[in-house]
């Protein structure tokens, strides 16, 4: 049946099952209804039963007034718009500073520093969906918008395995000692597929100055044109500096990345990440030899 037909169909069964008194009679009602519809019996009976109440909105109503859901929007504004958890630990903050320029209703204020983080994002939903482009849970990310625009190694590429030089995968290992607090050098290496022509290069923090640097270096001294350059979805490699940089400076080489989780798109330079720890070890040994340290 359609949705149309049962609707009048229950329209009638339950003014039947309203008129009969006896439970014999009610049964043959329900036994009718059960076997047209395939509910079960409980169901048939609360569907049926004429006092049934109209089903209404679950939980609690929703509160607050007109003045504190605007003073909260105002609020999350002027803290450059932050999740519910971060706005809860600022608003007296914020609230007291917006005191001190103009009057603001003490039983509001009130209100709005009553809310939970939960309540404060259930109240915001509406003002974020509002804005213009619509905000999320989370900002946009603009390392999401450059990893679009780059194309995938496997579509791109010749093939797995290149044959003439002028193909090479870009990668970076952390010299951290197992903790990523704080500063500390990275190796950027990168390797040509076809003649595994590896290059070293000494980053301080992955800066975005010392990456395009060492990129260019590695460009401008190895013995053969470079044509992509492949990279994981690091931050590092995708990012708005190293865009503009081979837009202004590399406009000939085309940039590629690998698929996400699949590190065998690198696998030419990922297979040197134990050299280059060793490497940087001896190096390291090396210069304290050399100092007399």
């Amino acid at each position: 049946m359609s949705k149309d037909e049962s609707r009048a169909y229950l329209g009638i069964m339950r003014k039947r099952y309203a008129a009969i008194r006896r439970k014999k009679g009610r049964g043959h009602v329900l036994d009718e209804f059960c076997g047209m519809t395939g509910l079960s019996r409980k169901h048939a009976i609360k569907a049926l039963s004429p006092k049934r109440r109209a089903p209404g909105r679950r939980g609690c109503p929703p509160g607050g007034t007109r003045e504190g859901r605007a003073l909260l929007a105002r609020a999350w504004k002027l803290s450059d718009m932050m999740c519910g958890k971060l706005l809860k630990a600022v608003l007296p903050e914020l609230l007291a500073s917006l005191g001190r320029r103009e009057a603001v209703p003490e039983e509001v204020s009130r209100e709005v520093l009553g809310m939970s983080a939960a309540t404060i994002d259930r109240r915001l939903r509406k003002v974020k969906a509002s804005c213009p482009g619509g905000v999320g849970r989370r900002r946009r990310s603009s390392l999401e918008e450059h990893r679009r625009e780059i194309p995938l190694k496997v579509d791109v590429w010749p093939e797995a395995y290149p044959k003439e030089p002028g193909y090479v995968e870009v990668d970076t290992v952390a010299h951290c000692g197992g903790s990523m607090a704080g500063c500390f050098v990275w190796t950027l290496t990168m390797t040509d597929v076809a003649t595994h022509w590896t290059e070293l290069r000494a980053v301080w923090n992955k800066g975005a100055a010392g990456v395009c640097g060492a990129i260019s270096e590695f460009i401008g001294e190895v013995p053969f044109d470079t044509r992509m350059l492949n990279s994981d979805n690091g931050g590092e490699c995708i990012n708005g500096h190293i865009k503009r940089h081979f837009s202004e400076f590399l406009p000939s080489v085309v940039r590629t990345r690998s698929r996400s989780y699949r590190k065998n798109d690198n696998a030419h330079v990922e297979q040197k990440n134990g050299v280059k720890r060793k490497r940087h070890r001896i190096s390291v040994s090396f210069s304290f030899d050399a100092t007399g340290l």
